[in-house]
């Protein structure tokens, strides 16, 4: 994914990214990984599924704020 992000410069967003096949069935979570504001500009994952979450948080108190995510993807399967 590509997040476009703002917030103060250095500050670390943790990123994980999550899949499901099927809306009922849990959300298969990948590992947590920082994205440093100003620096980092994708966060990479190898998970499939049909379905797509994202979670982002942070340590710091200054406020930041998610403006855009472009999602990079291949197609496994033709529905």
């Amino acid at each position: 994914i590509y997040p476009r992000v703002t917030g103060r410069f250095g500050d670390v967003l943790r990123v994980r990214i999550g899949t499901q096949q099927i809306m009922a069935e849990p959300i298969r979570w990948g590992p947590e990984q920082d994205l440093v504001i100003g620096q980092g500009i994708k966060v990479d994952n190898l998970l499939h599924g049909r379905y797509l979450s994202l979670q982002f948080s942070s340590t710091g108190g200054e406020p930041w704020n998610i403006h855009r995510i472009g999602v990079e993807y291949i197609p496994l399967a033709k529905y």
